[in-house]
């Protein structure tokens, strides 16, 4: 593009006749953010594997927070009805030990309602009971919820920002 942005496309056309004569018809469709969607995941999958345990939720709240652009991710384990422990958690770039927090005074109860949740901007005025997302100055939430085997919502997976969240149509797909 003019201002330097590289973007792909893809391209379907196939031969016509149009007034009697041979022609191309072609649709062009802009691929850029799904390309870009299907690199993020490929770079989590490939810093991944053969990890486990501790290291990988880890790896993966650091991932979360580069590939959205926000200030915090929090992979949490629901351990009693109106409880989620953070499982790892990194804020500013730095892990945090030993944070919980209320389910229900939180954007990720609504999260856990619908699987998948996104509050682009004030989140804070939407949740002002929410003690840490005020404390943090939080504007943006993403959050899916995590599930067992069976289907059973056992956690949630979110990511926290002090700006909009600008998030690509994939996101949730990702």
């Amino acid at each position: 593009t003019r201002d330097g942005q590289i973007k792909k496309y893809q391209v379907i056309s196939s031969r016509i006749v149009y007034d009697g004569r041979p022609a191309v018809q072609s649709i062009v469709r802009d691929i850029t953010e799904q390309k870009q969607n299907e690199r993020d995941t490929q770079t989590l999958v490939e810093s991944t594997v053969g990890i486990l345990g501790q290291e990988l939720f880890d790896i993966i709240v650091i991932k979360l927070c580069e590939w959205l652009k926000c200030d915090c991710a929090i992979i949490g384990e629901i351990i009693a009805e109106d409880t989620v422990k953070a499982v790892s958690m990194v804020l500013d770039g730095a892990p945090v030990k030993n944070f919980s927090y209320n389910l229900k005074s939180s954007p990720c109860a609504e999260t856990v309602r619908q699987c998948y949740c996104v509050y682009p901007e004030n989140v804070c005025a939407l949740f002002p009971e929410n003690s840490a997302l005020v404390e943090m100055d939080a504007v943006g939430y993403v959050g899916t919820s995590l599930e067992d085997r069976n289907g059973k919502t056992i956690g949630v997976l979110c990511g926290i920002s002090r700006n909009r969240l600008h998030l690509t149509k994939h996101t949730q797909n990702v």
